[in-house]
């Protein structure tokens, strides 16, 4: 369970809803990023950089824009989300960036019109075989989700608007059949609106993983983690002080090598303190990891799973404990057609107040490639939450179809 998951669980549900939450490039496997004769990315030299320049423009049915229980209010919804990629690649030194923006124009609810940016930079360096350094920076402009579980806004108001800043390095050496590898990071969120105000809130995290890998492809490793939550303001709005301290151990298996499978998962147990006397300390399960399957070439099958202590602010919760399960497939059905499909599960137990929720996901997707420069693309997702408390109940389908250009 790495810090940097704890905090942005915090901040945005853990199943990919229709958030303006930038999504980092996967690179690797995705049958997506194969080579594909006839239909190579359009890539733009400057230096000895490699720049990629992409506009997505799509149109969204949404069934329930608000995720109420009850009076459904569906819209349409037409995004504009331009982007460049940029990836330098040297001896033992690799640089990578991206750049969005995203605009999103509804039909019917002009309210939930949302402008959405960010970027994303990561570098890495290898001094030796034996130690590299590594460096991420991530600045998002995003909306809290209505069916974010603490989301609180009132429908007559806009979403609430976040800016969520994350920065951290690692640090990993290696010796032999061993190696030891130290994360620290910090991240800022920060609600707009003042009526928001105490969510705004400091994180400073850290990580230390010792691997042991007696023989190639599996390790093992034991990973301990601290993560520690600082409000802006001394108590939120129910005179609770909010501040917390969580820290805990992982014991699990990787695989990082090219192989059909490779990932990381690992289990233990977490321990959340909070400064305020009047709540109570809590001692859980903790998981977090991944793993990718490649049964062949143009498949891919990926499992994720987590359980951990995230923020709460919910009146009478002394705290909040989020579990997490996806499973997800990408296929080149064609030369030029992708499919892909995921089903997630997510429930969040808001502990002391005697109330949780359970939403469950399922979303397929296609892009056909027309031509080097214009592909089609179309998802449909639908999602279930059930609660202990019926107003947070809701039932959602989304329809989205679009033409993605590469420049």
């Amino acid at each position: 369970m790495s810090g940097s998951r704890l905090v942005m669980a915090a901040v945005a549900i853990g199943l990919p809803m229709a958030s303006g939450i930038a999504q980092t490039t996967q690179r690797g496997g995705s049958p997506a990023n194969l080579p594909r004769p006839g239909f190579e990315p359009i890539v733009h030299h400057v230096g000895p950089a490699e720049m990629l320049i992409s506009v997505d423009g799509s149109a969204i049915y949404d069934t329930n824009v608000y995720a109420t229980s009850t009076r459904a209010q569906d819209d349409g919804i037409f995004v504009l989300r331009p982007s460049i990629d940029v990836t330098l690649q040297d001896a033992g030194l690799s640089a990578h960036g991206i750049a969005y923006a995203e605009a999103r124009q509804h039909v019917s609810v002009t309210r939930e019109d949302a402008f959405l940016f960010g970027l994303l930079l990561e570098g890495a360096a290898r001094f030796s075989p034996q130690h590299g350094l590594d460096a991420t920076f991530k600045f998002d402009r995003s909306v809290q989700p209505r069916s974010d579980p603490e989301a609180r806004a009132p429908i007559t108001v806009p979403p609430r608007k976040i800016n969520v800043l994350s920065a951290g390095v690692g640090y990993t050496a290696r010796a032999g059949d061993f190696s030891f590898r130290l994360s620290p990071g910090a991240d800022r969120i920060d609600f707009l609106d003042p009526a928001e105000r105490d969510r705004d809130l400091r994180v400073y995290r850290s990580t230390a993983r010792a691997t042991w890998q007696p023989a190639a492809p599996v390790a093992f490793f034991l990973e301990g983690f601290i993560t520690r939550r600082d409000a802006d303001l001394r108590r939120d709005f129910a005179g609770v002080d909010r501040d917390v301290t969580t820290y805990g151990a992982l014991l699990g298996a990787s695989r990082e090598v090219n192989a059909r499978v490779r990932g990381s998962m690992g289990v233990g147990v977490f321990r959340s303190e909070p400064d305020d006397p009047s709540l109570r300390p809590y001692t859980g399960f903790a998981v977090d990891g991944q793993v990718t399957w490649t049964p062949r070439a143009r498949t891919q099958v990926t499992f994720a799973a987590f359980r951990g202590d995230v923020a709460t602010v919910r009146v009478g919760a002394s705290g909040r404990t989020d579990t997490r399960v996806s499973a997800s497939i990408e296929q080149e059905a064609r030369h030029n057609l992708l499919l892909s499909g995921e089903v997630g599960w997510r429930r969040s137990v808001f502990r002391g107040a005697g109330d949780k929720q359970d939403i469950v996901q399922g979303r397929v997707g296609a892009e056909y490639l027309a031509t080097r420069r214009f592909s089609l693309f179309g998802d449909a997702t639908l999602s279930r939450r059930d609660a202990t408390i019926p107003l947070d109940e809701f039932s959602r389908g989304l329809l989205q179809v679009g033409v993605r250009a590469r420049f």
